[in-house]
């Protein structure tokens, strides 16, 4: 009778961890993809930036701006 009881109760507790578990994978899911989209749309608010410099100086100015966000290093365009 126990053995019974403990069987009925060790597998209701391991469905209950595998049903976690999977709401854990969802929810990260979840905020993964949120963090991209913000990503996302912070990148195509900086495409659609119309200021592309009046002259090859201010362009210069906007790339090391761009390159210093980024961290990157486009190389020496603007040298």
């Amino acid at each position: 009778m126990l053995t019974v009881s403990y069987t009925r109760v060790k597998n209701l507790s391991d469905k209950r961890k595998k049903e976690l578990e999977v709401a854990k994978k969802y929810y990260e899911f979840l905020q993964n993809t949120e963090e991209e989209e913000r990503w996302a749309l912070e990148k195509i608010g900086l495409c659609r930036e119309t200021d592309i410099g009046k002259d090859l100086n201010g362009a210069c100015v906007l790339l090391k701006r761009h390159e210093v966000s980024e961290g990157t290093s486009i190389g020496p365009v603007c040298s």
